[in-house]
C-alpha cells in the first residue's frame, strides 16, 4: 500500500529529536502540527488507516504530540494514552461495559474522549 503524503511529516515532527526542543522550535512545531491537521481530512485519514496499518500508531503520536504543544499533556497520576488504548482493546474484543467504564474514569479526570473514523480515539482536556 502507499504511503500516505502526510505520513512523512508526522513521523518527522513526532520524532525523539522534538522530545527536547527549544520554544522556538516548539513554535515551529505547533504551525506545521497545525497545517497537517487542516489538511488531513477525517475521511482520508480512516482511508489512510484502512490501507496501512502503521498510520493508526502514526496519527496517535500526532496527536499526543500536539496536544503537548498545546499545552494540554497530563500532569497527573492518570495514565490517559493506556487507559485509551485499553478502551480501544476493548471495544475489538466487544468488552463495551470495560470500555464505557474507561470513559467514564476518564470523564472524570476531565478528559473528554473523540472516537474518529478507523477506528481511532483522539483525548483532550475539558
Amino acid at each position: 500500500m502507499p504511503t500516505p503524503w502526510w505520513f512523512s511529516d508526522v513521523e518527522a515532527l513526532t520524532g525523539a529529536e522534538m522530545a527536547d526542543a527549544s520554544l522556538g522550535e516548539l513554535w515551529n512545531l505547533s504551525e506545521r502540527l497545525r497545517f497537517v491537521r487542516e489538511n488531513v481530512s477525517e475521511q482520508d485519514l480512516a482511508a489512510d488507516v484502512a490501507a496501512n496499518g502503521a498510520a493508526t500508531t502514526t496519527w496517535a503520536r500526532f496527536v499526543r504530540r500536539e496536544a503537548f504543544v498545546r499545552g494540554a499533556k497530563d500532569s497527573g497520576s492518570l495514565d490517559v494514552d493506556a487507559l485509551v488504548q485499553e478502551r480501544i482493546d476493548a471495544k475489538k474484543s466487544k468488552n463495551f461495559a470495560r470500555a464505557d467504564e474507561i470513559r467514564k474514569q476518564l470523564d472524570a479526570a476531565g478528559i473528554v474522549l473523540e472516537d474518529k473514523p478507523g477506528g481511532l480515539t483522539e483525548w483532550r482536556r475539558k
